[in-house]
């Protein structure tokens, strides 16, 4: 199939919203894609650069969609694809990341990312087609406020810190991120001005740490939801629990209506068991998570 690409622009803004009307539906029918809320940001912004392909050479008939952004002088990061419910599995999501790649290679990048659910296969069997490598991976527990297990947990004092703080406190603690750091459905760089952007609440005890990040948020890209509350998770297998339950015990005595309000756990895979038996679980009942891909170009 032939496609014909070129950088998108605010009057473009309709084609994408019907595009992803139908991405990711809840049991209302109802898309829960967070990619019209921030498309036209992305479109603005400088160091983005947000394609559509088109199904005629006049550019006007748009089937799919993605972006990539600048991390680094070395790095370049790739999200936001989407195809049109009519033309999905006909291969344009391959085209759609060679386009990327093939990008990032003329912009002079030497590496690309970008990360994905273990359980869409495929996009994992994308990345593992077109040469990338499993580069990071967090475990992704969910489980309701109300149903988790909050008793018979050790009291363990816990403060707020800033991101500057955060920082110095991963590079020590067991477990921590490496050279990058889980921001829920996506990963930035490990260091101090990427961490200082992540928009949440560090919170920490002696040996673990947790980034709460809120509905009221605004990260770049997917956001929890208006009953929905993300939990990353690094440090000591132990004190990361105990630190858990805490904050969890707080999160209930704040809200009034606790009982509709789903958790979500991002955490290293050290980490899971225990976390699971607080009444947390995998996303579909079996071992899942967000893993980060890398290609060398």
């Amino acid at each position: 199939m032939q496609l014909f690409f070129r950088e998108l622009n605010l009057n473009d803004l309709p084609a994408v919203f019907d595009i992803c009307k139908n991405i990711w539906k809840d049991e209302n029918d109802i898309s829960e894609d967070y990619l019209p809320k921030i498309i036209k940001s992305w479109i603005l912004e400088e160091k983005r650069f947000t394609f559509g392909a088109f199904i005629d050479a006049e550019k006007s008939h748009l089937i799919a969609l993605g972006s990539v952004k600048y991390i680094s002088e070395e790095y370049a990061w790739m999200e936001g694809g989407r195809v049109a419910e009519e033309y999905q599995r006909k291969g344009i999501g391959k085209i759609l990341t060679q386009y990327c790649i093939n990008y990032a290679k003329n912009m002079k990048y030497k590496y690309i990312q970008y990360d994905t659910f273990t359980q869409n296969s495929g996009s994992v069997g994308l990345a593992k087609s077109l040469g990338y490598y499993q580069k990071d991976y967090m475990e992704l527990l969910e489980g309701e406020l109300s149903k988790i297990s909050l008793d018979n947990f050790k009291s363990s004092p816990f403060i707020e810190v800033s991101p500057e703080e955060a920082f110095e406190f991963l590079e020590e603690i067991p477990n921590g991120p490496v050279t990058e750091i889980s921001a829920g459905w996506s990963y930035k760089p490990f260091n101090l001005q990427q961490v200082s952007k992540i928009e949440g609440t560090w919170i920490r005890n002696d040996a673990a740490l947790i980034l709460k990040i809120g509905s009221e948020a605004s990260l770049e890209g997917e956001n929890p939801l208006t009953d929905e509350i993300w939990f990353i998770i690094y440090g000591n297998v132990s004190k990361a629990t105990i630190l858990l339950q805490k904050v969890l015990i707080q999160e209930r005595n704040r809200k009034q209506d606790f009982n509709k309000l789903s958790i979500r756990v991002f955490c290293p895979k050290a980490l899971s068991q225990p976390i699971q038996k607080l009444g947390f679980s995998y996303v579909e009942g079996k071992p899942s998570g967000v893993v980060l891909f890398e290609k060398k170009l």
